[in-house]
This record gives structure tokens, C-alpha cells and sequence, in this order.
């Protein structure tokens, strides 16, 4: 199995989305991580994308660099992606047991790292709070984010300066 021929192993999709999150978290740049590894910064990118695999004592000193247990990286993995002989799957290859919708890919948006990026350097406990009870009043509502969002589902670039007077 290569990733050209069949697409990145979502274990690695998945250690690679928590890279980034936590990467995040910690306010460090690409580069900066890539300097504690001894790596280049497109390497960073291509763990994070999962187009290269990240070795064992890469994760290990990874874990280091982000401060966090090499478990985080496996944390939230679906057990559907690793199916052993003898378990009972469906025709999907889902175990049955665990047949349930995980939802969509959060970080797959390019906006995701943009916004957490931005909510991790709020230090203030309450204003993350507020802001997230803002951000649930708008998504739950059949018309709450179309009636924010521009039709191509991205937040529309607010003008700068006073508005126009119409006339």
C-alpha cells in the first residue's frame, strides 16, 4: 500500500490532525516545531497532512516538544480504522459495535486552525466561554449560518472603514 495509490492511513490522517490542534494550542509555528525535530518545516506539513509517515521516536520526541502524553495523538481515533482478523464488521468494514456517525472532519476546514489558533491566545477563561456559548447560538439554527455565512460557506471579508451613506 502506498499513499499515491490509496490515500494516506487514516490512523496517520488522524495523528497528524492532533499534531496541528496541539501544535496550535501551544502557539508554535511549523518551523519552530520543525527546529526541535531536526526536520524541515515542509516535513512539519507533510506529518500533519499525513503525506509522510511519522516515525515512533518521532511521535516520542514530538510528544516532548508539544508537552502532551504520546497517547494524545490516538486520542478520539474511531476504532473502526483498525479492524482485526476476527471482528465483526459489516460490509462497510465497520465494526458493528461501533457503527456511528463521527462526524464531519473538523480540521479538514481551512478556517479550523485559523480559529483555534485564534481561541488558544485568548487568555481570559471567560471570554473563551462566552465565546463559545456565541458560536453555539449561531450553528444550532436551521438559518443561523447561512444568514452569516456567504454562499460559498465562508465569512465574507467585512470592509474596512465607515459605511457608505445610501443616497
Amino acid at each position: 500500500m502506498t499513499i499515491q495509490e490509496d490515500g494516506p492511513d487514516p490512523i496517520d490522517v488522524h495523528v497528524g490532525q492532533r499534531m496541528r490542534v496541539r501544535r496550535i494550542q501551544k502557539n508554535m509555528s511549523q518551523s519552530a516545531v520543525a527546529g526541535k525535530m531536526s526536520v524541515s518545516f515542509q516535513q512539519v506539513q507533510k506529518f500533519e497532512n499525513a503525506q509522510n509517515r511519522i516515525s515512533a521516536a518521532r511521535l516520542y520526541k514530538l510528544s516532548r516538544i508539544l508537552d502532551v502524553p504520546v497517547e494524545y495523538f490516538f486520542d478520539g481515533l474511531p476504532p473502526h480504522v483498525f479492524v482485526l482478523p476476527g471482528d465483526d464488521v459489516g460490509e462497510a468494514g465497520i465494526l458493528r459495535e461501533e457503527k456511528q456517525d463521527y462526524g464531519i472532519d473538523l480540521m479538514a476546514h481551512p478556517q479550523a486552525a485559523e480559529l483555534l489558533k485564534v481561541f488558544f491566545q485568548i487568555e481570559e477563561g471567560a471570554t473563551r466561554r462566552a465565546l463559545i456559548d456565541f458560536m453555539k447560538r449561531l450553528g444550532p439554527g436551521e438559518d443561523a449560518m447561512p444568514a452569516v455565512l456567504g454562499p460559498d460557506g465562508v465569512l465574507p471579508k467585512r470592509k474596512r472603514g465607515r459605511p457608505r451613506k445610501e443616497g
